[in-house]
């Protein structure tokens, strides 16, 4: 049995929005799109909300079924041998791409907040947060036990957790970047986060944005499609809806993230330059080249709100009990 038929076999079909609860039945929009990193030969199909415009992935895999789709190989791993010069130089590339995440989760640290980085990694995020606010304390939450034993490498034990429940503390600020989309239930977490922030607590999150020139453009080849393990595609003003329904109020709208942009763009004409799938080094040239030229393009759609990432930093509603 091929692992699409297996797959076949497993999946599950919702009849209703994750995000509004409208029917799905008849949902007029769909696409068909390919696994980018080929675990599954699998044609999966999207299909757009009649009432809030989310882009849903259904029918989905079983829960047990995605496993597979988070495997070590889909994750970029840090090389722990010694690095070439272009090694090193494509490390400091990528540090620096961090900074539009690490400046605005900074922006709102004053300096000793209880503050978790939620779906860590490799703590690349956490790490740099951490030296330019050394005052605060820093949690991490990760799924995958190999990147926590990396997190526990800067982080003591206690202050790395698989999940968000084991955090038994209040925090200040919680950032989520590119999270949302992944979890079968997205209203159930913001409740959660909800739950574990301070009353003045703020919660930070990053999205891909389906209203993006990039998907108008490339449609079923967006590779922020990233089949199967993108549940929902939420539009600006549908995760407004969402998060004010889980009693939060968006006090700041961001519309550009350096790391995530441009990317997003260049995979999307060309998904042969994609990192994580371990290119050689002409291709992961090729790829800085084409992420820095198309910056002034999505600066330029950002100014729109249609950039291909998008964010929000939320606070609880007063107004709600």
């Amino acid at each position: 049995m091929t692992v699409a038929q297996e797959l076949e076999t497993k999946t599950v079909l919702l009849k209703n929005c994750s995000v509004c609860q409208a029917d799905l039945k008849n949902a007029p929009l769909k696409y068909y799109v390919s696994d980018p990193f080929q675990v599954s030969a699998e044609q999966f199909r999207l299909v757009c909300c009649s009432g809030c415009k989310t882009w849903i992935l259904n029918p989905r895999p079983s829960r047990k079924e995605m496993e597979k789709f988070y495997e070590s190989d889909f994750l970029f791993e840090p090389n722990t041998k010694k690095k070439s010069a272009l090694g090193q130089l494509a490390d400091l590339i990528q540090a620096f791409n961090l900074c539009s995440e690490v400046n605005w989760v900074k922006k709102h640290l004053s300096g000793q907040e209880k503050y978790l980085d939620y779906s860590a990694g490799n703590g690349q995020i956490l790490q740099k947060i951490m030296e330019g606010k050394p005052a605060i304390t820093a949690y991490a939450t990760e799924f995958s036990p190999t990147y926590r034993q990396y997190l526990a490498q800067f982080l003591p034990e206690k202050q790395v957790k698989s999940d968000l429940k084991e955090i038994d503390v209040p925090l200040d600020v919680i950032s989520a970047f590119g999270v949302l989309e992944h979890v079968e239930e997205p209203y159930e977490l913001l409740e959660a986060f909800h739950k574990q922030l301070s009353p003045k607590g703020k919660l930070i999150l990053s999205v891909p944005n389906p209203e993006s020139i990039q998907r108008m453009l490339f449609e079923k080849n967006w590779y922020n499609w990233i089949a199967p393990r993108h549940f929902n595609l939420i539009p600006m003003s549908s995760l407004k809806k969402l998060s004010a329904r889980a009693g939060f109020s968006v006090v700041e709208e961001k519309h550009f993230f350096l790391r995530t942009n441009s990317g997003s763009f260049a995979l999307s004409m060309f998904p042969g330059l994609d990192p994580l799938k371990k290119i050689p080094a002409w291709k992961l040239l090729a790829y800085a080249v084409l992420f820095y030229a198309l910056i002034p393009v999505e600066l330029a759609f950002a100014q729109f709100g249609r950039s291909a990432f998008m964010g929000v930093v939320l606070v609880k509603d007063t107004n709600k009990s």
